[in-house]
């Protein structure tokens, strides 16, 4: 996802590397010289801001939503999640569907996966995952880590800080009030 920050001072130019959503939060924290007021999910990105290595070696993105079923304004929803994780060379998506409360149609759920090699086919036009299961099999692994910790975080990270009185002065004196 494109990202455009401007820093005083700052290298310009255009970065290559890994960045998740959940790493502009402890970026703009650490850019700003605050620390986190708890623990925070992401890493900062201000290292390959200067030059460095991305720290992120997967990219994780999903969405879920319910999708009305056919039959002129049925009441049934579907419930469709999909999700990708891509590391430098392979992009992996998967999307699961599975039938709502009520759902009097012919089976009750699906997947699908898609393997694209970004590096031969940065389009994504051929799917691979039928040629490739092992890298199928490495990058689902992945993804399965990856939501398992996120649901951890999730479930133990308090929904809302306070920041302190020192935070929000320097927030301001920035510009950002």
């Amino acid at each position: 996802m494109p990202l455009l920050i401007r820093l005083p001072g700052g290298r310009t130019g255009r970065l290559r590397g890994l960045a998740q959503l959940v790493d502009y939060a402890p970026t703009f924290l650490d850019l700003l010289g605050i620390k986190p007021p708890g623990p925070v999910q992401g890493v900062s990105l201000s290292g390959l801001m200067n030059g460095g290595p991305s720290p992120d070696k997967f990219a994780y993105a999903g969405a879920g939503s319910d999708a009305p079923t056919g039959g002129g304004g049925s009441a049934f929803k579907n419930l469709v999640f999909t999700e990708a994780i891509r590391d430098d060379r392979w992009k992996l998506i998967r999307e699961s569907f599975s039938a709502g409360p009520g759902f009097k149609g012919k089976g009750t759920g699906a997947d699908k996966t898609e393997l694209y090699d970004l590096s031969a086919d940065p389009y994504e036009t051929k799917d691979l995952s039928a040629s490739l299961p092992e890298i199928v099999k490495s990058l689902t692994d992945k993804l399965k880590q990856w939501a398992v910790s996120a649901r951890a975080f999730s479930l133990n990270a308090p929904s809302a800080q306070k920041l302190s009185p020192e935070v929000l002065e320097k927030a301001k004196e920035r510009g950002y009030w």
